[in-house]
């Protein structure tokens, strides 16, 4: 996930709910102990793009400790346009200096990986998750069926509750809240899974 995917996609208001009269918030009240569990994934995406037409060029996967699960790239079928590569650095020459493969291999790779989680979180999970099907589908293959869910929503829910704010829940500027400005710059998938995983330690000691 990247600032520059969050910026252009609608907002979508975080999900809240009421009991006995009080408003809670749903997510950040268990990361605490989802971040005790082995189940538990962390997945980020490098794309060509946002549209129907996008495809998935690099896949991160971490666990809760921070152990990398799967870092993969793969060539796209469609080029990749620069307004994309100045986002992440990502060009076909640059894919095939890094061996890039391709998706079904990926894919072949990903499957298992992603069929032995309990959950997987994603920071803005709907891009994601939207992003891999799609391009799985133009392989004519199929994702394994997981639960995933949305760590920008639960931070989202819980800082607007928390603090009144009612923006600056992307990545970026969540993990300078909560972690400070030591950020990994080079928006790739590996160290937005990394940011996403330091974001949630810093919230859970606060819940």
């Amino acid at each position: 996930m990247t600032a520059w995917r969050f910026r252009r996609r609608k907002r979508r208001r975080p999900s809240a709910w009421h009991q006995n009269g009080a408003r809670k918030w749903t997510g950040v009240t268990d990361w605490p102990q989802l971040l005790e569990r082995d189940d538990v994934l962390i997945l980020d995406t490098e794309t060509t793009g946002l549209d129907r037409s996008a495809e998935v060029i690099e896949v991160a996967l971490i666990n809760t400790r921070g152990d990398t699960l799967l870092h993969r790239l793969a060539l796209p079928q469609d080029g990749i346009p620069r307004s994309a590569s100045r986002v992440h650095g990502l060009t076909l020459d640059v894919l095939q200096q890094l061996g890039a493969g391709s998706w079904t291999t990926l894919h072949d790779e990903l499957a298992p990986v992603l069929a032995g989680a309990a959950l997987v979180l994603v920071y803005n999970a709907a891009f994601d998750r939207r992003l891999l099907q799609q391009t799985s589908a133009r392989h004519n293959q199929q994702l394994p069926s997981v639960i995933w869910r949305c760590a920008m929503n639960d931070y989202a829910a819980w800082h607007r509750l928390q603090r009144g704010a009612r923006r600056g829940y992307g990545l970026e500027p969540a993990f300078r809240r909560e972690c400070g400005d030591n950020i990994d710059q080079q928006h790739r998938a590996l160290s937005d899974c990394r940011m996403v995983l330091a974001l949630m330690r810093a919230v859970a000691a606060q819940v």
